[in-house]
């Protein structure tokens, strides 16, 4: 099964790796995504199926490309931390404006909603509080932590939780965001709290 994949991921990264430096991974990138086709179809939910194919399996095929190439696991994985956090800037300029909204709790509820979906699709979780001030959401299980490891891959995972608590701490104006706990960084659990300023 081919899957459909993003093809800017692939485009501004293959950009990024060419001016810092002077290597293209295009041809083995391309193989290794074909061999990832299956995953989204284990997936009910849109949503997850999306962030598979923008996120997820680009990153794991570019990480074994790399590798592939000769790369060290560390040089590798400084080079995806350094475009990571190039998109984090832009990901943050954006949410940014956002930041003072009255329904950034809703906003966030509402992405967590449609991510954390039924078990089969990859998620345990317990809601704690879910109010209209508050919520907080503890995590024992994620797919996408799941599908890095599968593929030999759990070292990216530290890559996708800072973007995802990046990406709500950026809603500053509006309230405070936290994860101190992780699956991806080695703990049992993530610990989601979201609380909308008085």
């Amino acid at each position: 099964m081919i899957i459909e994949i993003e093809k800017s991921f692939f485009k501004k990264f293959y950009a990024f790796l060419a001016k810092e430096c002077a290597v293209s991974v295009q041809e083995d990138a391309d193989m290794y995504i074909y061999d990832l086709g299956e995953v989204p179809s284990r997936y009910r939910q849109r949503s997850l199926k999306k962030l598979m194919t923008e996120r997820v399996l680009p990153a794991i095929a570019l990480y074994k490309a790399l590798i592939a190439r000769s790369f060290s696991e560390q040089e590798t994985l400084d080079l995806l931390e350094r475009y990571a956090k190039r998109e984090e800037q832009r990901m943050l300029r954006r949410y940014a404006s956002k930041g003072k909204l009255s329904r950034a709790l809703g906003m966030y509820k509402g992405t967590i909603y449609r991510l954390f979906a039924k078990r089969k699709d990859g998620w345990e979780k317990i809601w704690a509080v879910n109010g209209a001030k508050q919520s907080r959401c503890t995590v024992t299980l994620c797919p996408i932590v799941s599908v890095l490891r599968e593929y030999d891959c759990g070292s990216l995972a530290p890559l996708f939780c800072r973007q995802e608590t990046e990406r709500y701490k950026s809603l500053h104006g509006a309230g405070y965001f936290s994860c101190a706990h992780s699956i991806g960084r080695g703990d049992g659990f993530c610990d989601f709290v979201f609380e909308m300023q008085k």
